[in-house]
């Protein structure tokens, strides 16, 4: 199983986990292998990508700092030339991993993480491109009909619900979709034709999931998921934890979730998403939620292999 992950995706001076955990992940990946995964370079995409879906002039800005009222809307803070750097890697690692997993028809991973909140023209809560909606585009452009993306972050994805129509109208026959379970409300969103959000409490988590799950029509009709796979559901988490999702909870749901697409022979591409240190979870513990997402998905593709 391929996992695309890269050191130019990390920036250290935002002070949250989301630019700076994926390298704790890779190194407990080195250290600790988990069987078949293999880590990979990403490809460079071009901007002209990104900007098919974010406003153009929000990208330059992003790229170049100019103009500055723009650039340092990128959801982190300050502008820096490193700051884009890692911003714009970490979409070549969601864009590498979804157009493999399509052309490839096998689950694949990035440890990229900073995406769902992210609009048109701004980033919003720690998330500076959308690398969902990125990647939607491009395997739509690359012939995938129907990309459903599985958002089970803590907070509501209200950053990438904001794309979906227009990302529907790119190909004659072509619809992104979204299935979102989520414990906090931040960028909650109304429920629309192309994204479903459901709101759940800790305790009834699971059963929320399954059943969004199982109410997917045609699922062996699904191009490619994009896969969301948030921790910070967890229940220690500092920012969006809720009371009753534990490690096991979590466990059983990465088990549900690529069991649910592995069944149906739907290819899926995951994403870190939300996991955040505090005071009830290390930097140790952080990586050990995250590994979760890596051995569920090589698990089940080991089973259905």
């Amino acid at each position: 199983m391929h996992i695309y992950y890269t050191d130019k995706q990390l920036y250290h001076n935002a002070g949250v986990d989301t630019t700076e955990k994926a390298a704790g992940v890779a190194q407990s990946l080195a250290l600790r292998p988990i069987r078949s995964v293999e880590i990979l370079e990403p490809e460079a995409w071009p901007d002209s990508l990104i900007e098919s879906v974010h406003d153009p002039m929000y990208v330059q800005a992003l790229r170049c700092g100019e103009p500055y009222f723009l650039a340092d809307k990128n959801g982190l803070g300050a502008w820096s030339e490193d700051l884009a750097q890692s911003r714009f890697a970490s979409t070549s690692c969601v864009v590498s991993a979804a157009v493999a997993a399509f052309q490839t028809r096998r689950v694949t991973g990035t440890l990229a993480s900073g995406l769902h909140h992210a609009r048109r023209g701004c980033g919003v809560g720690f998330c500076t491109i959308n690398g969902l909606a990125v990647a939607a585009r491009a395997v739509v452009d690359a012939g995938a009909k129907r990309v459903l993306i599985v958002d089970l972050d803590a907070h509501c994805g209200g950053g990438t619900a904001s794309f979906l129509e227009a990302l529907s109208q790119v190909r004659d026959g072509s619809v992104v979709r979204q299935l979102d379970v989520s414990v906090d409300s931040f960028d909650r969103y109304a429920n629309t034709s192309y994204a479903e959000l459901h709101m759940a409490s800790g305790e009834q988590y699971l059963n929320v999931i399954e059943q969004a799950l199982a109410g997917i029509v045609d699922i062996g009709s699904i191009d490619l998921v994009l896969y969301n796979a948030g921790m910070d559901p967890f229940e220690g988490c500092s920012i969006g934890g809720a009371a009753g999702v534990t490690k096991d909870v979590l466990r059983d749901r990465e088990n549900m979730v690529f069991s649910a697409f592995a069944n149906a022979g739907v290819p899926v591409c995951f994403t870190l998403a939300g996991g955040y240190t505090g005071a009830d979870v290390s930097a140790e513990e952080l990586v050990e939620l995250h590994r979760m997402t890596v051995e569920a998905a090589v698990t089940v593709s080991l089973i259905g292999a």
